[in-house]
Order: structure tokens, then sequence, then C-alpha cells
């Protein structure tokens, strides 16, 4: 199960690509693998942490016989630390997409619209990789298999659909956004389903997981919109323009996900997530307790 789950991942996050080709050009694909390489940039720390709790997850799971108890704290502790970082990220990738294409790739101008769109996607296959190493530690990985291939079938069917309406890259990386958050969030159920939650206690936590990417995306676009923009000209003004764009986009949403972290110690999570070298380093220097990590 954990093999097909693997590989059928893997066709999920590149189908859109396998669509594109073949209907829209060489040219189409070459501008929406922007998306590409946003998303991986994205993805590196989310995923470098997923793969990090995994062992400590089963180690936690064995010395508390078995009970889903045993990592659920964790559990929360970093999905809340997720759902809030990874938005930001986004948020901050929307608003730097044009200045920087303009910049460095400027041919590359007409894929900024779908590396915006799915930019967001990131948090969707943040929560699915997450969840996905949990549901293993649990022995619920069967429910890896049927999830994993409805979201290949969904997502290329969305994507055709996008295509043969003329939407372009645009309406494919709108469809395969939708696809990614659909797949987390279905994945996040399973996971709270494995600590005992009903219906409500689910509905809850997926919108507690989705409210600060809902946070990101209505900041970004509302400042995308309504800031009197000036037409940058040189790279002086394309800097100032990202400056003004990042000064109020930050502190806007810290304010506004703050409640959601509440229950969350950075601290502890912070020595949580030391790998080894950093984590010594770091209790050495008193930035964690020095029992936070093992």
């Amino acid at each position: 199960p954990m093999f097909i789950s693997t590989s059928s991942s893997i066709v999920m996050r590149n189908i859109d690509r396998v669509i594109v080709l073949p209907t829209l050009g060489t040219e189409s694909l070459g501008h929406y693998s922007l998306t590409v390489i946003a998303l991986t940039f994205l993805l590196y720390l989310p995923d470098s942490i997923t793969y990090v709790l995994y062992p400590q997850f089963l180690r936690r799971y064995a010395e508390g016989d078995s009970r889903p108890e045993s990592i659920r704290g964790l559990v929360e502790r970093v999905l809340k630390g997720m759902t809030v970082f990874v938005p930001l990220l986004c948020g901050l990738t929307y608003l730097f997409a044009r200045d920087a294409v303009t910049l460095l790739l400027p041919k590359y101008i007409p894929g900024v619209t779908a590396l915006r769109v799915l930019c967001f996607g990131a948090v969707g296959i943040a929560l699915s990789n997450l969840a996905s190493v949990v549901l293993m530690t649990l022995g619920r990985q069967m429910l890896l298999v049927p999830a994993a291939l409805l979201s290949i079938v969904v997502g290329a069917s969305l994507d055709l659909v996008a295509v043969k309406l003329g939407y372009g890259i645009t309406g494919v990386a709108w469809t395969t956004f939708f696809t990614f958050l659909v797949n987390g969030s279905i994945m996040l159920g399973f996971v709270q389903r494995g600590f005992g939650g009903d219906g409500r206690a689910i509905a809850a936590g997926l919108a507690r997981a989705l409210a600060p990417l809902v946070i990101a995306i209505a900041l970004a676009a509302s400042l995308e919109k309504f800031l009197p923009w000036m037409e940058p000209r040189d790279l002086v003004s394309h800097l100032v323009r990202l400056a003004l764009a990042t000064v109020i986009f930050l502190p806007a949403y810290i304010v506004l996900t703050w409640p959601f972290t509440r229950g969350m110690s950075l601290r502890q999570l912070v020595g949580e997530l030391s790998i080894p070298v950093i984590g010594p380093m770091l209790r050495r220097f008193g930035v964690v307790d020095r029992g936070a990590s093992s």
C-alpha cells in the first residue's frame, strides 16, 4: 500500500504537466514549468520536517503501546505550525512572482498567473505528506491508496475540462490547486478519524487547518488589487514594490493568524524537529530546552 500510494502521489503531482504537453504544446509546458519551480521551493521545508518526524512518530507510537494518543500532541503541534507557516510562504511567493519573473525570466511572463494560483497548492501537498506518515504510523496505510487514486482521476478529469474550455495553463493551475487541496483535506480527515474524532471534530479541524490559507490568499490578492502600485521601470522600483508588499503582508498575516497558533510551543517544537548536530547546538545555546529533543 505504501508503494502504491507513493507512486500514485508522484503521478498526481505530475499529471497536470502530462496533460499540458499534448494539449497545449511545448511552449505552454515551458511557461507552466514555473509552477514546478515554485512548488519545489515551497515544499522543501515541510517535506524535510515530515521526513524527520516519521521515525519520531514510529518511536513514540511503539513506546506508547501503539496508542494514537502517544503521537497526537506532536502531530497537532506540527500541524499548527505547518498550516500557518506554509501559507505565509505561499503568500510571499504570490506577491514576489511577477517582479521576480520579470527580472530573471522575462520570456516566462505568460506563466506567472499559473504560478500564482498553484503556489497555494503547496499547502494541500504538505498536509497530504504529513498525513501520509501519520496514517502509516497508525497502521492505516490502506487508506492512502483510494485517496491517491481518486485524486489522480479527479485531477486529470478537471485538467482536461479546463483545457477543453479554453482556460489554458491558468485553468489547469486552478484545477490542480483544487485537487491538491481536496486530497490534503481528505488525508487530514483520515488522520483525525484515526485519533477518534467524529464528524463535527473533523470539520472543525479542517476549518482551523485551512483558515490561514484563506487569509493568505485574501491578503495577497487584496494587496495586488488595491495598493497603488507604481509601474516598475528598473531594479530599484521592483525592489521598492516588493519591500512595500512584504512590510504590509507580513504583520497583517501574523496578526490575523495568531489565534491559530495557540497551544503550539515554538521552543518545544523546534527541539522536537532538531536533527543530529543542529539539535545539540540549539540546546547548548539555550534556544531549546535540554530535554526537548532526543
